[in-house]
């Protein structure tokens, strides 16, 4: 579980960054960084949440 969040981490933030090298912006632009960092955001609460409940 903790390295599959680890992953989904990993990508979305790599997704996040291409979104900003490749797309020249607009509504495409901030729907994909939205969603990246939602995903982020989840799977850092999933780290810390295995983290606790192993502590």
């Amino acid at each position: 579980m903790k390295i599959l969040l680890w992953a989904v981490l990993a990508v979305s933030v790599v997704a996040n960054a291409a979104t900003n090298l490749l797309m020249p912006g607009g509504a495409g632009q901030i729907t994909l960084q939205l969603v990246t960092g939602l995903v982020a955001v989840g799977s850092v609460a999933g780290l810390v949440a295995v983290r606790r409940q192993r502590a």
